[in-house]
């Protein structure tokens, strides 16, 4: 018949030993830690006195010669001597209670002992008491002290105590899970915390079942857990073999990554030079369109200039019939002419460097590298006043053809790179798809003998 599982999750103590009105919360696994006389063996004794019922083996987890009673205790000794020996005085009520949870059935019930010390002198009585609910169903204190036994109480309803300890040892056992005759003595060997000098026989005694051995049975069971001891070696090393594959092209897979990561940054390296050179141009084409603004103002002074000129021409004419003014008139002649010379000259170079200044921003579009090819001899022959303008419109064909050059070659680099990351992804894509492989194959095959004997330890299991 399997048993129900009751999981001890709070501990209610009032008026136990140097515990006024304390609850413990426990979990599935608990650790009592602190310094001497801290409280540790106070709460496993609780815990003992209300399993086991039993008052004669207090103390045991701390000192097998402990003289602790359940007076001193209920009335908490102190360790002096005369009035002060105890903490409490007078009539003295002590309350144990313990709080389980039932898993199956989802819910709490309350086993526990009250105790009764009238003096120093008379023993203590105990009532034992079984209850369905949690702590907190039960008024333990009324009027900041232990209830009496009219007060005590479950959800209003009256406390049924049980008066001797075997009737309450039975109903505990009985709501504990029906628990064998061995579980006292199981729970007082258990918190002693000595070591047992014959482990096999305290096993036997408290821990197994009472069962007769088939040892032929027992033999197979031994051999098949050898076999599968073996089965299971093999089976390990597999593994780390396919481990190591794993590692192995996750090393290729993080060599890859860092290849891409270092293109990435060289690329990004290289736009960064591409724009710095950007900037370089716009500055010189800034400075060229500072130029043609600045021809452009010489250019309508000569205007002004000649305009003026001009008038001063027609105020001679009128002038003309005086003989005083012919040498006069002959000099505007030759200075007009020679002035509107200069101003066809200063149009066509205006024109020119216009053109000139229009090629470079066409060949700038394609942001090319031409600092090696782009030397300061020919920059300098398109800011220069001092050649001719054929020579500066060869200056600018030649511009024009080095970035034309470069436009062909960065074309060619980019389609190269492009090709590059196209095998590299498609090498990822390889790797990616054998791990893929790897873990869907992750099953281990064996020959014959190793198939048919794992089906046996199936078939007996």
């Amino acid at each position: 018949m399997n048993q129900t599982m009751k999981i001890l999750r709070r501990i209610k103590l009032v008026g136990w030993h140097f515990f006024e009105n304390e609850t413990i919360n426990f979990s599935t696994s608990n650790l009592l830690f602190g310094e001497n006389g801290s409280g540790k063996s106070t709460i496993l004794d609780a815990i003992q006195l209300v399993l086991t019922t039993d008052t004669k083996h207090f103390n045991n987890a701390a000192n097998n010669n402990s003289k602790r009673d359940v007076r001193s205790y209920v009335r908490g000794k102190t360790g002096e001597e005369g009035a002060t020996a105890y903490k409490r005085k007078g009539n003295v009520i002590s309350y144990i209670a313990l709080e389980f949870y039932e898993e199956s059935r989802d819910r709490f019930f309350v086993i526990g002992v009250k105790i009764d010390s009238i003096d120093a002198e008379s023993e203590p009585k105990k009532k034992w008491f079984c209850e369905e609910g949690t702590l907190d169903d039960l008024n333990f204190i009324v009027e900041n002290k232990p209830a009496r036994d009219d007060q005590f109480r479950n959800k209003g309803k009256k406390i049924s105590y049980i008066i001797q300890s075997s009737m309450a040892r039975d109903k505990f056992c009985h709501r504990l899970g029906n628990l064998q005759e061995t579980f006292r003595e199981l729970v007082i060997k258990s918190i002693s915390f000595k070591p047992m000098k014959d482990v096999r026989s305290f096993v036997s005694q408290f821990i197994l079942p009472e069962k007769a051995i088939d040892v032929e049975t027992l033999r197979d069971n031994i051999n098949a857990l050898k076999s599968m001891q073996d089965t299971l070696s093999e089976v390990k090393r597999q593994v780390a073999a396919l481990d190591g594959i794993i590692a192995k092209a996750s090393d290729i897979d993080q060599t890859n990554r860092q290849i891409i990561i270092i293109d990435i940054l060289l690329k990004i390296a290289e736009l960064k030079n591409i724009q710095q050179n950007i900037r370089q141009i716009k500055n010189a084409i800034e400075k060229l369109e500072q130029e043609k603004l600045t021809l452009q103002d010489n250019e309508s002074m000569i205007s002004a200039e000649l305009s003026s000129r001009r008038n001063e021409y027609t105020e001679l004419l009128v002038a003309i019939n005086s003989n005083e003014y012919t040498r006069l008139i002959s000099e505007y002649k030759s200075e007009l002419i020679n002035l509107d010379y200069q101003l066809k000259q200063a149009k066509k170079n205006a024109d020119s460097f216009h053109d000139q200044v229009t090629r470079i921003k066409k060949a700038l579009k394609t942001v090319p590298e031409i600092k090696a090819d782009l030397t300061d001899e020919k920059i300098y022959l398109l800011e220069s006043d001092e050649i001719t303008d054929e020579q500066k419109n060869d200056a600018v064909i030649s511009v024009y053809s080095i970035i034309s050059k470069y436009v062909e070659s960065l074309s060619d680099q980019k389609a190269e790179q492009r090709a590059e990351s196209k095998a590299l992804e498609d090498k990822l894509k390889e790797l990616s798809k054998r791990i893929d492989d790897l873990k869907r194959n992750n099953r281990l095959t064996y020959d014959t003998n190793t198939t048919a004997l794992k089906n046996a330890v199936i078939v007996e299991f």
